[in-house]
């Protein structure tokens, strides 16, 4: 049996599965929806940018055979894609940002089955993608006669779809005129290459960036330190990060992070230069590195955010519950398009 403090931490851990049954359901309509809470849970969901988007596998267990069998139905076919469809909240009770649950995932559901495999512990496993519908669904062509800002396309093709729309400084004009056509995310993708710019479809919206986007200012950049959740000290390399905290569900592709490595202290430190053991930083002495004492910190500064992993167990003693991101300096982020 579990102590009280395990069961704190058990309670403590929240993340609610809201299915909808869009194709072959049995509500109004013929959609029906499903929320699974309180089960023993294991979801990692992963964030990037381009046609990968964002990625969920989901392992749920202890649920009824009944339930199992309907839930079955969500992604039946090998080829065809269902307009079935998977949100993810997760949060805590306690701590920072406690009772809050914000979504941290949506998109088609494009696998779907029970596994059997250690009956009679059988569980309900799924795959959904943010991008599966926006490929999926036919949509008329795009088309513009004369010159056209990418932002227009972009937000034409993200009304298609049904999306929210986010413009993080995009400002290309494409000359010429411009034909796409295929589903949206088809269309996404080849107006962002002909512009070199990024793109996420994620959760609900298209949001689009310069490919050569710099840091946002540091008064703006998220605080990762011991403080709020560092596990451990940063691997890094010649051109980028990779950090795990505790979940944090405000790091989202392509915002910037302030890593404050070492102490405790020097994490609770402000990050605007400042002279430190009797010497001025040089200006963007930030994205360089953080000097303690006169050591250089190699990766303290301002990160930009390449890739999010959430890892989130919920119902099991000692679960994982961790977000992991790898991220590169402002100077590099954005470089590796595709040319």
């Amino acid at each position: 049996m579990l102590d009280n403090a395990q069961d704190a931490t058990l309670s403590a851990k929240q993340v609610d599965v809201v299915l909808t049954l869009a194709q072959d359901g049995f509500g109004q309509n013929g959609a029906e929806t499903i929320t699974l809470s309180g089960y023993c849970i294991h979801c990692q969901i992963t964030s990037t940018g381009l046609e990968s988007g964002m990625a969920c596998t989901l392992r749920v267990e202890g649920l009824a055979q009944p339930l199992l069998n309907q839930l079955s139905v969500l992604q039946t076919g090998m080829a065809a894609q269902t307009r079935n469809t998977v949100t993810i909240l997760a949060g805590q009770s306690t701590g920072q940002g406690a009772g809050q649950k914000p979504v941290v995932f949506h998109g088609g559901v494009v696998e779907a089955f029970v596994d059997y495999a250690n009956s009679p512990d059988v569980a309900f496993e799924l795959r959904a993608f943010s991008g599966a519908l926006p490929a999926a669904v036919p949509v008329a062509p795009t088309s513009f006669a004369q010159d056209v800002p990418v932002v227009t396309i972009m937000q034409l093709l993200a009304a298609k779809a049904g999306l929210d729309f986010t413009n993080y400084g995009v400002q290309t004009l494409l000359r010429g005129g411009v034909y796409y056509k295929g589903s949206v995310a088809e269309q996404v993708d080849s107006c962002a290459r002909a512009a070199r710019i990024a793109y996420q479809i994620g959760v609900g919206a298209l949001a689009i960036w310069p490919g050569a986007m710099v840091a946002q200012a540091d008064a703006q950049a998220i605080r990762v330190n011991v403080q709020t959740g560092l596990v451990g000290y940063p691997s890094y390399s010649q051109y980028g990060v990779v950090f795990q905290t505790v979940f944090n569900p405000s790091i989202r592709y392509r915002d910037t992070v302030c890593l404050q490595t070492g102490t405790a202290a020097l994490a609770a430190q402000p990050t605007s230069p400042q002279t430190v053991a009797g010497q001025q930083p040089a200006q963007g002495a930030l994205t360089q590195g953080a000097r303690a004492s006169g050591v250089m910190v190699p990766a303290s500064g301002l990160w930009v955010v390449q890739n999010v992993r959430h890892d989130l167990q919920t119902e099991r003693p000692g679960g994982a519950w961790f977000t992991t991101v790898e991220a590169a300096r402002p100077d590099f982020a954005g470089q590796a398009f595709a040319r």
